[in-house]
């Protein structure tokens, strides 16, 4: 069985390479490709098989890959990324989500071995973006876009380090007022610790 394959990625030259490995792939054709979830040759297109999507897509427009979901209800949908995303599966859990790949593992053979296992029902998360999800239904990580709550257990020595680092660099250098001067504006070693 040849599975219909439509590549939506923003990056022409991302889009192009991923094309070529599923078309050089035994068992994958690409029936379409797009730049945005909009592109018109997304709706207008005979339903695939699978919609392989930039995850960074989807971070930035849920809507459409809703919209698409109701246009092609027999289609899946599997997202790629340069690094894990929790977010982005998260985000999908109302949507016939089946995988997340690494775009670093999108070669030929493993291309279209995870997307034979996701057409005959299975899924397939990139192993980094299965543990961090593994880890979220335990209770053991955030999301993300939710990492902004207060954690529960930490110090208050360590609730401030995770402060500057959630300020970030320039903030922190910005509101820098330093506690006690010796000599000309060094910070003392008892300073620097806890």
């Amino acid at each position: 069985m040849e599975l219909r394959l439509f590549v939506i990625e923003p990056q022409s030259l991302r889009r192009r390479l991923v094309c070529s490995s599923a078309e050089n792939s035994d068992g994958l054709s690409v029936v379409g490709e797009a730049a945005s979830l909009h592109d018109t040759q997304v709706m207008e297109s005979e339903s695939p098989d699978i919609f392989l999507i930039d995850a960074a897509l989807l971070a930035a427009d849920q809507d459409g890959m809703a919209t698409i979901s109701k246009r092609h209800p027999q289609s899946f949908f599997v997202l790629f990324g340069d690094h894990p995303d929790l977010d982005a599966l998260l985000s999908c859990v109302q949507l016939p989500l089946r995988g997340f790949l690494s775009f670093n593992h999108l070669t030929g053979a493993e291309l279209a071995r995870s997307l034979q296992v996701i057409a005959y029902g299975g899924a397939v998360i990139e192993p980094i973006s299965a543990r961090l999800l593994l880890e979220y239904l335990q209770g053991r990580v955030l999301p993300l876009a939710t990492s902004h709550t207060p954690l529960g257990g930490l110090t208050e020595r360590e609730e401030q380090v995770l402060e500057r680092v959630r300020r970030g660099p320039q903030q922190q250098r910005d509101s820098y007022e330093p506690q006690h001067q010796h000599g000309h504006g060094a910070l003392s070693p008892e300073d620097h610790l806890p």
